[in-house]
């Protein structure tokens, strides 16, 4: 029974031997300088009150680094000049292709940040 054991255990580490010798996956290499995602249309951002159902569409040029890669994607907003010091993020998405939101979402973002019922310039970045 011993001797039996002792062989089924050599078998097991055998056959394990064998099949461990695979090659490994594919390596992933970044690119030297990876493409940033860019944004390439800003829809106009007055945002009036009659006009908050209204959906602002953003579009974008998805990023690069030269593989297949998981990706979250944050569109910033701050007061122009402040070089995003306190910069509001206003949508996030694993597509950047079409970034919607309604103005009355917009405005209530920006009225955390930006002073109400007053005109304000802003600085955007994905």
């Amino acid at each position: 029974m011993k001797r039996k054991f002792i062989l089924y255990i050599a078998l097991i580490g055998l056959i394990g031997l064998i099949t461990s010798c695979e090659k490994d996956g594919t390596n992933t290499v970044m690119l030297k300088d990876p493409i940033a995602p860019t944004l390439n249309t800003i829809p106009d951002l007055i945002l009036a009150r009659e006009n908050g159902t209204d959906t602002l569409v953003f579009t974008g040029t998805p990023v690069d680094p030269g593989f297949e890669a998981s990706t979250s994607y944050y569109l910033e907003a701050c007061a122009a000049g402040n070089n995003f010091v306190d910069a509001a993020i206003l949508l996030t998405s694993v597509q950047v292709e079409q970034l919607k939101i309604t103005v009355s979402d917009l405005n209530g973002i920006l009225l955390k940040k930006l002073p109400a019922d007053a005109t304000s310039s802003v600085d955007l970045r994905m």
